[in-house]
């Protein structure tokens, strides 16, 4: 797959979020969740289990390729900073 088709696809998550998030402010924050070495990242419906690497939405599982996995994970771990 492309690099750009990858990007895309990462961003079009995130942009789904974002929208989803406008319809709670409650929803905008960005929740770290450690739990003995589990980290689980909350924004919106969505939940990022860095460890078992897996997107869920609403509880069920987003697919995502490990490299559009790899670029979400690196812009929710540098939320509000320029990537």
């Amino acid at each position: 797959m492309r690099r750009g088709k990858i990007i895309e696809e990462a961003m079009e998550v995130l942009k789904k979020s974002q929208k989803i998030s406008k319809r709670n402010p409650k929803d905008l924050r960005l929740k770290l969740v450690s739990e003995s070495a589990r980290r689980v990242y909350y924004f919106g419906p969505f939940r990022l289990n860095e460890t078992e690497r897996l997107l869920l939405r609403h509880g069920e599982i987003v697919l995502l390729t490990p490299k559009v996995f790899d670029i979400l994970l690196l812009l929710v771990q540098n939320s509000g900073s320029l990537v």
